[in-house]
């Protein structure tokens, strides 16, 4: 499992400043050479170099590095979002599931197999699942 705590301190220890890819190599070099700046935006919105986060890489390779400063942290707050609603829909339906058990116990002591109603909430909306004795077959309705 990826250890997103690891992960979010290592982006909090890293410039707060963003990157940007520039090229590094001084006037007169035969060929280009890329680095990643840090800027900084001063009170007027000018961008001052504070200093290279790293040099002497290949142009895309500097704005892989230089969007990583933004893209990691928004990779992680998807990751942490998704495992959220897996969490939440987990919990639904453990929730459904215990009431389908509790349904299914009444129909055996009541003998009466002719239609279970379950309630039971899904994203907000509650649904009622029918069973029918015709081949015990399970319906969804929106209520």
């Amino acid at each position: 499992m990826i250890d997103l705590d690891a992960i979010k301190e290592r982006c909090r220890a890293a410039s707060g400043e963003p990157w940007e890819p520039a090229i590094w190599t001084d006037e007169g070099t035969p060929y280009e050479v890329w680095g990643v700046q840090q800027i900084h935006r001063d009170a007027i919105g000018n961008n001052i170099v504070q200093g290279w986060i790293v040099h002497g890489v290949y142009r895309k390779e500097a704005e892989f590095i230089a969007h990583a400063r933004a893209d990691i942290p928004a990779l992680v707050a998807e990751i942490e979002r998704l495992q959220r609603e897996l969490h939440d829909e987990q919990v639904r339906r453990r929730e459904w599931e215990k009431m389908y058990n509790q349904a299914i116990k009444t129909e055996e002591e009541t003998g009466d197999d002719t239609q279970i109603m379950l309630q039971a909430p899904r994203r907000g909306v509650w649904r009622t699942a029918e069973r029918t004795a015709v081949g015990g077959c399970f319906v969804d309705h929106r209520q």
